[in-house]
């Protein structure tokens, strides 16, 4: 994403720096909107240099609570852009500078091989973004970037994602890796007692896998917090809304959703590998999980290098979600 940049090029011989821009922000390696900024969490900033290969130094700046600190940008693409002809550098603003309410302003300096600087933007002008431990994936105003795996789809309409489905599983997931420890919270509407969905946690980049259909990634990779007032197959708790679908051990309280065409709200907390569950209020299951033998690697915390993501089920009737939010624990 392009964000507008105030260029300002003194004069000398070439080769130059012509333009410096696409700064943006990341966690691990994936495109973040500055509205979901988290606090705590080591935050990385890219930019874009062209012509490639004629920056010899780029560095970044952030400025809170009136310091400004900077550190050096390092290579992270030599033929970046959509003609391939930029070069995009990379550096991180450290995560205990990055605190819930705390202003950061941030912006970039690039240094040709003329001896010659460019700034993206300039000083006065800068990037400013506001942390906080609780950003929000989806509602009405904002999003975060989400992506279909699977069969089915989601229509997007006054601030609620409706699931459609097709003949096999769906997976509609926010492509915004999660914190280790974490709360989610959201609303969701049946549309009819016999629909079926779920929320999955802590699964891997569907994308990566060979699957002919890659919502099962979730299933297979993730944890799933169940909703089916009617517990298919079998009526068991462990298959019913609200329940850490079908795993055994868990603690279950379980209550009925809101009838069709009303709001309920989960609240799912993850911490180490206890998950909790709250419906409209009232705790319904607790699970401290012991893993999965065939798959170790499943619903492990996300880490550098190993991004973890959540995301929403189509499987029957157009479940419908809205005010899906995210905070660090």
């Amino acid at each position: 994403m392009a964000l507008h940049s105030d260029l300002v090029l003194s004069s000398g011989p070439s080769p130059v720096v012509t333009w410096i821009g696409d700064t943006h922000l990341r966690y691990d390696g994936w495109w973040i909107p500055p509205t979901a900024v988290m606090s705590g969490r080591l935050l990385e900033v890219y930019t874009q240099t062209w012509p490639k290969r004629t920056a010899t130094e780029v560095t970044l700046f952030w400025k809170v609570d009136g310091v400004v600190s900077s550190c050096p940008m390092t290579v992270d693409l030599e033929e970046a852009g959509t003609r391939h002809d930029n070069t995009q550098w990379r550096a991180t603003i450290p995560a205990d500078v990055i605190e819930d309410g705390r202003p950061i302003e941030y912006w970039v300096r690039a240094v040709d091989r003329a001896a010659r600087e460019l700034w993206d933007s300039n000083e006065g002008k800068n990037y400013r973004v506001t942390p906080h431990d609780e950003v929000t994936l989806f509602d009405r105003d904002t999003s975060v970037t989400w992506r279909m795996s699977g069969q089915g789809s989601f229509a997007i309409a006054f601030g609620t994602m409706v699931a459609q489905p097709g003949p096999d599983l769906g997976l509609y997931w926010a492509a915004f890796p999660i914190p280790p420890a974490f709360e989610l919270t959201l609303d969701f509407r049946l549309s009819d007692t016999n629909d079926n969905s779920g929320v999955f946690l802590r699964f891997p980049n569907p994308d990566t896998f060979d699957y002919a259909n890659s919502a099962w990634v979730g299933v297979h990779y993730g944890l799933e917090i169940q909703i089916d007032e009617t517990a298919r197959p079998d009526g068991a708790p462990e298959h019913r809304t609200g329940a850490v679908y079908e795993q055994p051990g868990q603690t279950l309280m379980l209550r009925s959703a809101a009838p069709p065409g009303e709001w309920s709200r989960f609240v799912i907390r993850v911490v180490g590998q206890t998950y909790s569950v709250e419906l409209d209020g009232r705790e319904v299951s607790r699970l401290a999980w012991s893993g999965d033998p065939e798959r170790p690697e499943r619903a492990l915390p996300g880490e550098p290098g190993a991004p973890r993501f959540v995301g929403v089920q189509a499987h029957t009737g157009a479940v419908a979600f809205r005010n899906v939010k995210l905070r660090r624990l």
